[in-house]
């Protein structure tokens, strides 16, 4: 071999070698660049992973605090409607108890409702409105006389003294015409009652006997308050004793 051809082997060396270290910084930095690409895809994915993991653990929290509440709600709802059921029963037993130890009551003795009461008597009045006292009164008028005097509501009303003059008869009679509600008065030459408007006539009784009136005059009953010795008139409500019929003017 000449030298020349030496001289171009070492030179083919010197390169070949010096093409080898050049490369050798750049597969150690790619290798470098590489390990730390994978490191942080690591990082980054290991992160990823511990976020996915917290959401998913506060999901399952949440899911199972929403169904605590719901399992808490259905069990008050079952223990409301037990009790509801259990109350129901002890008060049915308990008025089925009463009403077999009790005798039957009206709703009103139970529910406070004031009884209706019938009609409350009146103390009769003179004109001046002071109370007639019975035996005062009889001792005063004689026998078969009709006196008219304030009776109930204050409207006009004839107390009639019986034949022998000891009492009054048990009823009265107002003194309003049935036709338009003059004033009718008491005629003893005819003994009979006699409108002056319209000419309508009613016997000692009251009993209507020419119209223009359709009806007979309103009764009263008469009684006598045995502490005072007033007389009391009250609403008469039984039939009619001079037609046999219902009262009209109820």
């Amino acid at each position: 071999m000449s030298f020349a051809s030496c001289i171009i082997l070492s030179l083919l060396l010197l390169t070949q070698s010096h093409a080898s270290l050049s490369s050798m910084p750049i597969v150690a930095f790619a290798s470098v660049k590489t390990s730390n690409d994978s490191s942080s895809t690591t990082t980054t994915s290991t992160t990823s992973n511990i976020k996915e993991d917290d959401e998913e653990s506060r999901f399952s929290s949440s899911t199972s605090s929403i169904l605590q509440q719901q399992q808490q709600q259905q069990q008050q709802h079952q223990l409301s409607t037990r009790r509801n059921l259990l109350n129901l029963i002890l008060t049915s037993a308990t008025i089925s108890t009463i009403n077999t130890m009790t005798p039957v009551l009206p709703a009103h003795a139970f529910l406070g409702i004031p009884t209706k009461e019938g009609p409350k008597p009146a103390i009769a009045s003179d004109i001046a409105g002071t109370p007639i006292l019975y035996q005062k009164f009889l001792s005063k008028h004689k026998q078969n006389e009709r006196i008219m005097v304030q009776g109930l509501k204050g409207d006009p009303t004839y107390l009639i003294v019986s034949s022998d003059g000891t009492q009054l008869l048990p009823y009265a009679l107002n003194a309003e015409c049935t036709h338009l509600g003059c004033l009718v008065p008491w005629d003893s030459f005819q003994a009979k009652f006699v409108c002056p408007c319209h000419g309508s006539q009613y016997d000692q009784s009251g009993m209507v006997l020419r119209g223009p009136a359709p009806g007979s005059l309103k009764l009263a009953k008469v009684s006598l308050e045995e502490e005072s010795g007033k007389v009391l008139l009250e609403p008469w409500v039984e039939d009619d004793f001079r037609t046999g019929a219902k009262p009209w003017w109820i």
